[in-house]
């Protein structure tokens, strides 16, 4: 019960493998590079860019993943650096963020996944990326809109089952895959002009932090269960790099 890695040898499946120059950081679990039980509580970037993650317990490490459980004190990951010049979500960037994760529960109200935010000023810019009983859910709290909901995926979400998502900002819409399959997304703000540019975070430009694994301002919103790998990029991933991340790595549940 655990990790499948593939590794595709064909020209078409290479061609298909997301441009690594738009790879802002990418943590793996999986990877004794990036993480292992003796690490010291950290999470080592493997794109190169040193944006590594710190607070994590590695002592909750196993089957290539790290255990998140509301139980454990301190259980998260953060960065306090990954500032919006690397495509976070503000300015006039594409971007996508994909993970492997393994819920405990799917029990109603919020469990935090990745949150991207700048909370030291006091004004809330930012966004995340949640679980709701079953859904899959992003939220984002502008300085000029407010906070609104652009990701909103029924059924993603399974107690006990490994799911790749990938959520992305687009020139024109937010979008959301599971397991390499394009969703349905009933986000109400998905294709809103404010949360394609330039709303989320401006005032954070130079204070926009990451975590993983619970909110941002507080040991709330717990995640419960697993994640493996994240990795987010720079650009918008095409259908085919969005099958080829699902595809190099895969679980069983």
């Amino acid at each position: 019960m655990g990790l499948n890695e593939k590794f595709f040898n064909s020209a078409s499946a290479a061609s298909c493998q997301p441009d690594q120059n738009e790879l802002v950081f990418h943590i793996d679990a999986a990877d004794s590079n990036s993480i292992n039980a003796g690490g010291g509580g950290t999470w080592y970037d493997l794109s190169g860019n040193s944006r590594h993650f710190g607070h994590v317990r590695t002592n909750l490490l196993s089957e290539g993943s790290l255990s998140f459980n509301e139980s454990q004190t301190n259980s998260y990951a953060y960065n306090w650096s990954m500032q919006n010049s690397y495509g976070m979500g503000t300015g006039n960037y594409n971007w996508s963020i994909a993970m492997w994760v393994k819920p405990s529960t799917t029990a109603a109200g919020f469990a935090s996944l990745y949150e991207q935010a700048g909370y030291s000023d006091g004004s809330g810019n930012g966004y995340g990326i949640y679980r709701n009983g079953t859904s899959l859910m992003m939220y984002a709290r502008g300085a000029e809109q407010g906070a609104r909901q652009l990701v909103n995926v029924s059924s993603a979400f399974s107690a006990g089952s490994w799911v790749h998502i990938v959520v992305q900002r687009t020139d024109v819409v937010w979008e959301a895959y599971v397991d390499g399959v394009l969703q349905t997304n009933s986000g109400t703000y998905k294709s809103n002009a404010n949360y394609l540019t330039d709303d989320l975070g401006t005032a954070d430009a130079t204070d926009s932090n990451t975590i993983i694994g619970r909110q941002y301002q507080a040991d709330i919103q717990e995640w419960e269960g697993k994640i493996s790998d994240v990795k987010l990029y720079d650009m918008a991933l095409s259908q085919c790099e969005v099958e080829y991340e699902f595809d190099i790595k895969q679980f069983d549940t």
